[in-house]
């Protein structure tokens, strides 16, 4: 259950936090303090997280809520974020061509996790990695075959419905 504070529903729950901390500890030492890229980063939390592995995070999110917007620049103040509030596909220009990791956790529909793959895969360094959420969550039935289709199956998936691939 999310507990839900002043509207702003928060996700911190055990497999939350768990899934998304196993799916860091995959990613190799030598690849923490690079940059990478959160798509869908809501009110900052997995954004907070990645913020002790990677450097910068560029938080892609247009953020049209006032109070997720303040409540994101609440949990981010001060951390090695950069926020970008725009839709992913008009964020594209805005972020370096290099990075270590993209994590896709923003419209979940198959068309945009497609778009999403095929915009920000070029963008990931050789033995680099891309991940996400909702992969195998039946609230969210267009994460997996989008993923599955032009990816393959990924290299494992996590008790969060987070998911992650090598490239």
């Amino acid at each position: 259950m999310q507990p839900v504070k002043n509207k702003t529903v928060y996700r911190n729950s055990f497999n939350f936090l768990r899934g998304l901390l196993d799916m860091l500890m995959e990613i190799p030492v030598r690849l923490r303090g690079t940059p990478m890229i959160e798509i869908g980063s809501g009110i900052g939390e997995s954004t907070r997280i990645f913020s002790l592995f990677f450097s910068p995070v560029y938080s892609i999110d247009p953020l049209p809520n006032v109070d997720s917007k303040a409540e994101f620049i609440k949990m981010t103040r001060g951390r090695n974020i950069i926020n970008i509030s725009k839709f992913s596909f008009e964020a594209i220009n805005y972020v370096p061509d290099k990075v270590s990791f993209v994590y896709i956790d923003g419209n979940h529909k198959y068309n945009a996790v497609k778009e999403d793959i095929k915009n920000y895969l070029p963008k990931i360094i050789s033995g680099g990695f891309i991940g996400g959420h909702d992969y195998q969550n039946s609230g969210n039935i267009e994460v997996e075959p989008a993923v599955n289709e032009l990816l393959g199956k990924p290299d494992k998936i996590f008790i969060d419905h987070s998911w992650i691939k090598q490239i």
